[in-house]
């Protein structure tokens, strides 16, 4: 079965977890417990391969903040090997040929060969087989129509926690990262006090009838075009800088 490799940057605070309906209580479980959730959520992504999906990143300073800092809100859009994400300033699009990414803050374009068994890729994800490794606690606690599950971790990456919002059919409603590191609860204070990052990024809107043009959706020609090979930024985006990193198909 293809693995759902929920790729991400994620953290843990000792103190109650609170998700706007009051104090979690937490069930710890096994890994393979959690292995089978994450094979329900695999399997729902697997099934349902064609899809759009709203996604939205919230920023919070300090681990029990409920109140965002800064929020940013995007789209996914999947068919089987090829998506079409847009947030944060940033457009990804992969093809059966080509995967480039547009950078609109930096003003770059990076093109790089298409990834494999990118179904029910959102943004960045936690690949949970690749941080068996760091995990300390697995832990779970029912909410309305779905479960949630809490991961905890030891001092090796740069998240201490993070929690997974399931609906009872496998979808993945929001994902909680709690992060290590202190900053600047005022960044333009030498003094101020300091607080730990959190990231809560929720996904709504799930649409697996959603029509779309795939030759449209998933086109490249607005931003290159390619002539024996190379590649060349279209007029709209000359003044961006271009970074092939194709690695060449061995035969």
């Amino acid at each position: 079965m293809k693995r759902f490799n929920l790729h991400l940057f994620i953290t843990f605070s000792l103190a109650p977890l609170l998700l706007g309906f009051g104090t979690i209580a937490w069930t710890t479980i096994t890994q393979a417990e959690y292995t089978v959730a994450m094979d329900k959520m695999n399997e729902f992504y697997t099934v349902n391969d064609h899809y759009s999906v709203r996604i939205s990143y919230s920023s919070f300073r300090g681990h029990e903040s409920e109140v965002p800092y800064e929020t940013s809100n995007g789209i996914y859009i999947c068919d089987k090997n090829k998506y079409y994400s847009q947030l944060l300033g940033t457009r990804t699009i992969q093809n059966e040929k080509i995967k480039i990414v547009i950078d609109s803050l930096h003003k770059s374009i990076t093109v790089a060969n298409p990834e494999e068994n990118e179904s029910g890729n959102e943004m960045k994800k936690i690949n949970y087989e690749n941080s068996k490794q760091y995990i300390t606690a697995y832990k779970t606690a029912p909410i309305a129509n779905g479960k949630l599950y809490r991961i905890e971790c030891n001092p090796t990456p740069s998240y201490s926690a993070y929690v997974l919002d399931l609906s009872n059919d496998g979808f993945l409603r929001e994902l909680i990262v709690y992060y290590k590191n202190e900053y600047p609860i005022d960044p333009t204070n030498a003094t101020s006090a300091k607080a730990k990052a959190k990231l809560k990024i929720s996904y709504s809107g799930f649409d697996s009838k959603t029509a779309f043009d795939p030759a449209r959706v998933f086109s490249t020609a607005k931003y290159i075009t390619e002539t024996s090979g190379k590649l060349t930024l279209t007029k709209a985006y000359s003044s961006y800088r271009l970074f092939d990193n194709r690695i060449p198909n061995k035969k």
